[in-house]
This record gives structure tokens, sequence and C-alpha cells, in this order.
């Protein structure tokens, strides 16, 4: 790479390869050591799904708005920007004489936090760069966090709609729309955006566009209230448990073991597009998990017709199984995700334990229970036993242990 002669273009493309700027007219290659990338904030990472097609959202034409937008259009030196901005759900009605509508905004019902939005934008620069408001004030600028317009790169449907306040005729200006700033800027001088007055009134860009408005990485949090763990007890077919899901964040929860052979569990709340995690500890016997009422897909069938069970594998009585349970809220139905694992017991069998082992509770003794057999259980088990063991289990008797068989 040839050294580049503006050393603002040479910063800016040191930057962008990740590397410092330490001596400017070098060769990327002999730059200083560092990692120039930028960093990425939490608040700046989208915690909920964006559908691939906004087809997805089921916006149509004829959708009820869920929000307008009002405002006062305003005019210092020439710039045309909104005060008084105030918001009313689903009416046209103008709020006040001096407010006009400058927004209309649509949610979808299978996401939530995605919105589509149509509004007037106010002039920052006139004629080179536009904002719906000062990201400075409490009034929210709607084009920030906006969805490219190439999301859906094969469909093409979240592309922009840009037109004339005037004629509602498609610009003809190249522009280009800051999703992060929200701003939408007209860089080429010589294609500005026309800002000449039509009838006494600006002529503005109305842009029509998706965005998201749902939480960032930052604001998914673990639950810890006082109240957990959540206990699964006394439940019952026709008096499950119900898992009552929150309303804005995902969560982690605790629960209690599983008492008794079965647990009956339904759910509701939640939030579209948000998963719950579920850890059930310490099911020291086999039990079951059976859902009552709602629609599961899972990587398990989980319903009332096949529920799920629990098996602990170690024979002992001190056997646990921890169950993990993924409950996501996906186009208004409850999906679940369950697994299983064990905890290998550390306490040690007495020997009236190991006399009592059937074969197969005998061929699930872990690693951790073999090396503490002391040598009057092992001379204990009896011959049926002894000719039970599979070559894997053998295997976790060391070469002592395995000479006191049979003595």
């Amino acid at each position: 790479m040839n050294p580049i002669p503006n050393t603002a273009d040479e910063l800016l493309l040191k930057k962008f390869l990740g590397v410092p700027d330490a001596f400017p007219g070098s060769l990327y290659t002999s730059e200083a050591a560092g990692n120039a990338r930028p960093l990425v904030f939490s608040s700046q990472i989208l915690g909920q799904t964006i559908p691939s097609s906004a087809d997805q959202l089921g916006i149509t034409t004829s959708s009820t708005p869920s929000q307008y937008i009002y405002g006062q259009l305003d005019s210092t030196g020439g710039v045309y920007s909104y005060k008084n901005i105030t918001t009313q759900l689903t009416s046209t009605t103008v709020q006040t004489t001096s407010q006009i509508l400058i927004g209309t905004i649509w949610s979808s019902s299978s996401y939530p936090h995605i919105q589509k939005v149509k509004c007037t934008l106010s002039a920052v620069n006139p004629g080179v760069s536009y904002r719906f408001s000062d990201p400075a004030s409490s009034i929210t600028n709607y084009l920030s966090q906006a969805i490219p317009f190439n999301f859906d790169l094969a469909g093409g449907t979240y592309k922009y709609n840009i037109v004339y306040s005037n004629t509602n005729n498609t610009i003809t200006q190249s522009y280009y729309v800051d999703t992060d700033a929200g701003y939408l800027y007209f860089p080429n001088q010589g294609d500005l955006f026309s800002t000449v007055l039509d009838n006494n009134n600006p002529i503005l860009p109305i842009i029509t566009f998706y965005r998201y408005n749902g939480s960032s990485a930052g604001n998914v949090v673990i639950n810890t209230n006082s109240n957990l763990p959540i206990s699964l007890s006394g439940s019952s077919q026709a008096s499950p448990i119900i898992l009552n899901l929150p309303s804005t964040l995902s969560g982690a929860y605790n629960c209690s073991p599983i008492t008794g052979s079965a647990v009956y569990l339904d759910f509701s709340g939640g939030i579209s597009n948000s998963s719950y995690i579920f850890y059930i500890p310490n099911c020291s016997s086999p039990g079951q998990i059976i859902f009552t009422s709602f629609s599961v897909l899972s990587n398990f069938s989980a319903n009332i017709a096949t529920p799920y069970v629990i098996s602990p594998s170690s024979s002992s009585a001190n056997a646990t199984c921890n169950v993990i349970m993924v409950v996501t809220v996906y186009n208004n139905m409850y999906h679940v995700a369950l697994s299983s694992y064990n905890t290998p017991d550390i306490t040690p069998l007495t020997t009236a334990e190991i006399r009592s082992l059937s074969p197969s509770q005998l061929n699930s003794l872990t690693q951790f229970q073999v090396a503490n057999l002391t040598s009057t259980q092992i001379t204990s088990l009896s011959s049926t036993q002894i000719n039970s063991l599979t070559t894997t289990t053998t295997r976790l008797f060391t070469t002592a242990q395995t000479a006191l068989f049979n003595r």
C-alpha cells in the first residue's frame, strides 16, 4: 500500500484496517502495535430478532396505525424543525390548532419490537441534512435505529421510500441514511435537496422505513428476585403450575427440585421473540414434566400425551438430574426445548447399597463411586453381579480392585 498524502484520509483508512496511525505516511503493515477496531457497547447490540423479510411483520397498507405524532413547525433562520412534539394513540384528531400530523407508526403484532414509520423530517442544514428530532432532546429521533434498506437482500422489503412533502413524488437526489445517528444526508453538493417554499410551506422529505424499537443486549438481565426459586410442587393436570413470564425482558429463573413423580406446567405472559430459561435442579428420582394446554414445538415432543421424562442415571439414592427448560415466545405460541444432564454422585455407596444393586444399576456407577469402593464392598459383590459388568464398567475398576472379584 502506498502512503496516502492526505493525513485525514490516511487516518480513516488505517482506522478501517484496524491499525494505529502513529507514523503518518508509513505503510499500514509497519504501523505501531495496537488494535484500532471500534469497540461495540452492549447498548448498541440489538437483543431481539429482526425477521429476514418485512413481509413477516404482517403490516399492510390497511393496517391500523398504533400511534400518531404531532408537532409544531418552527422556522429559525430558514431552518424548519418541529417543537412541542406529542403523540396520541390511534387518533387522527389534531391535538391543537398549531400542530400538524408529522408522523405515523404501525407496530407488528408478531414482532412488537419492530415498527413501520412514516414521518416528515426537519432540516438541520437545509438541503444537506435532515432528522426527525434533536437527539439531545427528550423526543425520540425515530430515524435512529432504522433497519438498513438492504437487510432483505433478496426481496428488498426493507427499502426506504422518500418523497417530497409538497408533491408526494419520489425524490430524485442521491441520499444516504445514517441508521445509527438517525440522519438523512444529501452528500453531493450539486445534487442537494430543494428547500424552496411551496405556497409558503417548506418542502421537506417524507420518509417511510422500518425501525427497531426493542431491547438491547445490555437490557437482557438474569432475574434474581427474592421470590425465587420457583416452587414446582403441588401440581396436577387439573391444577397445573402457571409460570408467568415477564412482559418486558427475557430472563433466567431457578426452580425448586420436582417433588413427586410428575409436575404439570403451563405458561402465561411473556413478550414475542423472547426466551426464558428455567433451571430445575436436584431431581433425585425418575419423574416427568407434563405440559397441559398450549401448543408446543420442541426438540422433545413435550405435550400431555408424551411428557418429558427425567432419568437420573446413577444408581445411588443421592444421584441428581438437572433439567434446563427454554421457553420461547414466537408467533403467539410457547415453544419449549428441554435438556437434562446428570450430576456425578459425590457420595460414596454403602455396603448395603452395593449388595442391592441390580445389573443395570451396577453398570451405571460413576468413576467416583467405583474409586471409593472398599475391599469389603467389592468382595461382597455376588458372582451374578460381577458377570453382569460390561466392558466399559470393568475399565472403571483398578487392577487391585478386579483382583478382589469373587474372593
